[in-house]
């Protein structure tokens, strides 16, 4: 019976440290129909916009569309030397003349390019990067000639969830054997 309340306990905890500790990517959904949170720099002929055509989840998601001309949003997150973090993000792509460029940079590093893609439909990509100083740059650079690149739901989370949930099993299993010695 006591383990059950200290793992009631527990579980309660959890679920108020994931409330409490946020996606580090400020506007990673673009549910504020725009790009709140994110520095955009254009190419010499840009086209990328957030817009509710074809969002991953939610209204809307932003869209590289840019002809010959590569577009970059970037977006400076406040991170730890030396932590780890989960990149995620879902990636479309609606070209079908394969005439398009996507990369994702972590911190002046090139994570993953497409270049002449064929479509597809939107893709869960997952990265595990390091931070080197209190500052990471997260950009995404793109154009698309004859399609777009929809982009949506790009998510950061603070390592602490991790480590609060292995600390968490941890002391459940230390528990378990302490009570099964008894």
């Amino acid at each position: 019976m006591h383990y059950q309340r200290v793992l009631s306990v527990l579980v309660l905890l959890l679920s108020f440290s994931f409330s409490a500790h946020a996606n580090l990517v400020n506007n990673g959904d673009f549910e504020s129909n725009d790009l709140t949170g994110w520095t955009l720099t254009n190419g010499a002929n840009p086209l990328t916009v957030v817009d509710t055509l074809s969002p991953h989840s939610g209204l809307s998601s932003a869209s590289f569309g840019a002809f010959q001309s590569v577009d970059t949003i970037s977006q400076s997150l406040s991170t730890t030397s030396a932590a780890v973090y989960n990149l995620s993000f879902w990636l479309a792509n609606s070209d079908t003349q394969n005439s398009n460029t996507f990369e994702v940079w972590w911190d002046g590093a090139l994570l993953q390019s497409w270049v002449d893609a064929n479509p597809f439909s939107y893709t869960l990509f997952t990265y595990q990067v390091t931070a080197t100083s209190a500052s990471t740059l997260l950009e995404f650079k793109g154009f698309n000639d004859d399609g777009y690149f929809g982009l949506d739901d790009v998510s950061v989370p603070e390592p602490e969830l991790l480590g609060l949930i292995s600390l968490g099993l941890v002391c459940l299993v230390s528990f378990k054997k302490r009570h099964l010695a008894a």
